[in-house]
């Protein structure tokens, strides 16, 4: 009778803390480009938030029947926006009393490192005229105020900007080539 040699199957313990060890370098390695690719660039965070902000407010005057405003208000460093929906000022038949109702349905801020070149209602520039407040009005038939915003990453350059088209109210994102073809 012969014996046979007993055949190990598996791997050893120093194998498998080599695999892990390559393993972790790799993934040590690309994660800053794992992590990049998911966190969320600040203007592209500011145009995707105003452009909600401009839907909520399209979609709070249909529903209520009632004008609604995107506000935007500029306070020291701080920009945010909100809309304020149902009417902002509301007159009682019996009484003739001025009542201020609506509510604020969506309140953003934009991030410290986005400003606003441009805010333009109704073919006047805010940021020129040194305002601290805009209202866009969008209006239950779904068509608004013209506006036209353009929102700049100083530390990049890169601008985008969105205008509301005023007859059907939704907002269209305009990239850098889009801006240079307007201007020529």
């Amino acid at each position: 009778m012969r014996i046979r040699p007993h055949r190990r199957s598996g791997f050893t313990l120093v194998e498998i803390i080599i695999v892990v060890m390559i393993m972790g370098l790799i993934m040590a390695w690309g994660m800053p480009t794992f992590v990049q690719t998911f966190k969320r660039q600040p203007l592209q965070q500011a145009v995707n938030d105003f452009m909600e902000g401009c839907a909520a407010a399209r979609a709070a005057a249909i529903l209520s029947g009632a004008p609604a405003e995107l506000i935007v208000s500029a306070e020291g460093n701080s920009t945010s926006f909100r809309v304020q929906s149902g009417a902002a000022n509301t007159v009682d038949p019996l009484s003739g009393q001025t009542s201020s109702g609506g509510s604020t349905t969506f309140n953003e801020k934009l991030p410290d490192t986005i400003a606003f070149e441009m805010l333009a209602v109704n073919f006047q520039d805010a940021v020129q005229a040194g305002q601290s407040e805009v209202h866009v009005r969008f209006f239950p038939n779904g068509t608004c105020d013209e506006f036209t915003a353009i929102l700049i990453e100083p530390s990049t350059g890169k601008r985008r900007m969105i205008h509301l088209d005023v007859i059907t109210g939704h907002a269209d994102l305009k990239t850098e080539d889009q801006m240079a073809q307007m201007r020529r």
